[in-house]
């Protein structure tokens, strides 16, 4: 003898995690997307600030400097360009 089995159920618990994986890929598709905007955005203004700087009228004394602010800190450095006469941080 069988005993009888209740479907009733079985629909929720499938709508449940089917809704929890679409919830998880959606979230990922968003932050996905969101991270691709920002390195974008953080792209356009490294693009217009070297832009800015191939136009900066220089003489041909000008003198053009890279440092670091602390040699365990590669990440902050400084720019400073001098010409006879002026300083331009």
């Amino acid at each position: 003898m069988r005993f009888y089995r209740s479907r009733s159920g079985s629909v929720l618990v499938e709508f449940a995690l089917i809704a929890l994986l679409s919830y998880i890929a959606g979230g990922a598709v968003l932050t996905y997307g969101l991270m691709m905007y920002q390195a974008n955005m953080v792209q356009q203004a490294v693009d217009a600030g070297a832009q800015e700087i191939a136009r900066m009228p220089l003489p041909a004394k000008a003198w053009l400097g890279l440092s670091l602010n602390t040699p365990t800190n590669a990440d902050s450095s400084t720019v400073q360009v001098s010409q006879p006469g002026s300083t331009f941080n």
